[in-house]
């Protein structure tokens, strides 16, 4: 890698959705600006904040779900996308 400044991009999904600018990630940050140079750069992170659930179903129904240390949230599914 040759020193400078490059950026860093997170990108998910068919090459076709992301030159539509669909992504179906949810980042704190997406880009991260870097100067590269001799040293080490530990401190790059990226973290995904949430995320996006397609659901198809064959007929309306309740559900929840649970993430870890909450109450579960309920929702109701309907028929269909």
């Amino acid at each position: 890698m040759l020193p400078g400044a490059l950026r860093l991009e997170l990108k998910h999904g068919p090459s076709s959705d992301l030159l539509d600018g669909y992504d179906d990630w949810c980042w704190e940050r997406k880009v991260i600006d870097v100067n590269v140079g001799v040293s080490d750069h530990s401190e790059i992170v990226f973290i995904q904040k949430g995320y996006c659930l397609h659901i198809m179903s064959t007929h309306p129904m309740a559900s929840y779900i649970v993430q870890p240390n909450k109450e579960p949230m309920n929702f109701l599914i309907e028929k269909g996308w």
